[in-house]
Order: structure tokens, then C-alpha cells, then sequence
């Protein structure tokens, strides 16, 4: 079941999904990632409010949906937040690049429905 503050969630966590996807295509390459800390943190904090709001979304929504890895998202967030000189921007671009696009296409899945 999906309450209207889970589909508000949705929407803003599609955002962020689109501003990952901007920032990749302004970046372009992991190497242009790794040389540049504005870049850095143009694709970090969109990717952290995700995580952010992920967290909020309720416990019955992420179970409904519980083939999305809601628990790696948030994780994503934290070390993100908590350990971001310590951060593997490589697995990072791979996460921004590969996985968002396709956590978005489920996020717009669920919000149709």
C-alpha cells in the first residue's frame, strides 16, 4: 500500500534520480569524476537525498517493494554523509550511472500505479 506522503516521497526520490542523471551527463567520465571535487559533490548529494528520503518512506511501502534494495540505498547515504573523504567515487559513478536509471524506471513504475 502506498499512503500519499510514500507517493510524495516517490516523486522528490525521481527527481533526485534525474539530477543524478544530469550530473552524470555534464561529468561524463569517472576520470573527469576523480579530478574534479565540484563534480564530486554535484553527484553526492542528490545520491544522499535519495538515501535521505528513502529513509522516511514507510515500513509498508519498502516491504510492498522489497525487490528494491532499500537498505543499500540508505547505506549509500550514510557513507555519503559519514565517511566522504574515505569514499569510492568509482563504485560510486557505477552506482550513479547504472543503478539509478534503473531505480527510477521502478520508482515511475510504482508511482503509475
Amino acid at each position: 500500500m502506498r499512503t500519499n506522503k510514500d507517493g510524495q516521497l516517490l516523486r522528490h526520490i525521481v527527481e533526485y534520480c534525474n539530477q543524478v542523471e544530469e550530473a552524470v551527463t555534464r561529468i561524463e567520465t569517472v576520470e573527469n569524476l576523480l579530478s574534479d571535487q565540484f563534480s564530486r559533490n554535484a553527484l553526492a548529494m542528490p545520491l544522499a537525498q535519495i538515501g535521505e528520503l528513502v529513509r522516511i518512506l514507510s515500513d509498508e511501502f519498502k516491504r510492498k517493494y522489497k525487490d528494491i534494495p532499500w537498505a543499500e540505498i540508505k547505506g549509500l547515504r550514510n557513507h555519503l554523509v559519514h565517511n566522504y573523504g574515505q569514499t569510492d567515487w568509482d563504485r560510486v559513478w557505477n552506482t550513479a550511472v547504472t543503478d539509478i536509471p534503473e531505480f527510477k524506471a521502478k520508482c515511475l513504475e510504482i508511482d503509475n500505479n
